[in-house]
């Protein structure tokens, strides 16, 4: 009995054994597990935290691209639509400040110039302001165009520092505008025509005294005359400019001044007054410049003419008076040699 009961006791001894290995192993096996869902959870935690950040940099990016896209398609649009609704039909071309001799022909046609480079209509466009500019320089009548711009939709103002006509000098081919530094301007005025200037004060037609007879030939547009003589003239014109019988005076004649002879002032009756020395450069025994427009003074308040309204030579230089001498003949001119026929 004792030995069926030792034989009975070591099977149940076993059996504990073995459910204590079992739940062990099921222990470790679930422990093994539990690791393995932790492990997974956080790979699937940092692929979920990766697309995130992934998918909101390509929205930014897309969206970014979309505005561009936008931008550069609708700006071009934009432009056109507002060109289109902003489109006039006639411009206005205003000179702001001109002086006072800018008007008439010469207004109409710069003025003109000036619009032929805005014939589009369109208020937009920065290149026809820069033709206008250009346009207006190749027409020499300006020393700088200091601002082109639109005053209102239909308005451009220009702005700008004009030549400034001084005189004329007169050659073979006719009678060409300069300013008071002998630069020829693009105006001229045939040899049957008298040049003539409008005052500001009145609006009357002013004759332009002429200088004649320069040695050099006529320069370049926009270039200045050569020559010492010419330069001689001008600074006679200066003093003369302001004198009350200065339209008395129809020229000055230089011809002789590079050959040290005097200068000539011819009336517009046909007398000649023999000035001298330019201003400044009398030579000796000669009365200086202020003398020399006293004795015309004097003239013009007793005989209401500096040429006392006499045909006449009227010398002006001389110390003691004014010597008056009767005119040189005019030389014949020769008569033009027909060729016979053949």
């Amino acid at each position: 009995m004792s030995r069926r009961r030792q034989g009975q006791s070591k099977p149940v001894t076993k059996s504990r054994g073995g459910h204590k290995q079992a739940h062990k192993h099921a222990q470790k096996h679930a422990q093994k597990a539990s690791r393995s869902r932790a492990a997974t959870g956080w790979l699937h935690r940092i692929n979920w935290h990766v697309m995130r950040q992934t998918c909101v940099g390509l929205a930014w990016v897309l969206a970014v691209g979309g505005i561009i896209t936008a931008w550069a398609m609708g700006v071009p649009r934009l432009q056109a639509f507002a060109s289109q609704r902003a489109n006039v039909n006639q411009v206005t071309v205003k000179f702001v400040n001109p002086p006072p001799w800018f008007n008439g022909e010469l207004q109409e046609s710069l003025t003109m110039t000036a619009e032929l480079q805005l014939q589009s209509g369109d208020p937009l466009r920065r290149d026809e302001l820069l033709a206008v500019k250009d346009a207006l320089l190749n027409t020499r009548w300006f020393d700088s165009i200091l601002q082109v711009r639109r005053a209102k939709m239909d308005v451009v103002e220009i702005e700008a520092k004009f030549v400034r006509p001084y005189a004329v000098i007169r050659d073979r081919s006719g009678y060409h505008l300069v300013d008071d530094q002998g630069k020829l301007l693009p105006k001229f005025w045939k040899l049957t025509e008298q040049p003539a200037r409008r005052d500001a004060q009145t609006n009357q037609k002013r004759p332009i005294i002429a200088i004649t007879g320069p040695r050099f030939d006529r320069p370049s547009l926009g270039e200045t005359w050569e020559g010492s003589d010419v330069f001689a003239g001008l600074q006679l014109l200066q003093i003369l400019d302001d004198q009350p019988w200065r339209d008395q005076i129809k020229e000055v004649d230089i011809s002789g001044y590079l050959d040290d002879g005097p200068i000539r002032l011819r009336t517009d009756i046909g007398s000649v007054i023999v000035w001298g020395g330019a201003p400044g450069e009398e030579p000796a025994l000669e009365i200086l410049a202020e003398e020399k427009l006293r004795r015309l003074h004097f003239l013009y308040q007793n005989y209401q003419r500096v040429d006392c309204g006499q045909l006449g030579e009227w010398d002006i230089t001389g110390e003691k008076t004014v010597v008056k001498r009767e005119l040189p003949p005019k030389p014949e001119k020769p008569e033009a040699s027909v060729a016979p026929a053949s």
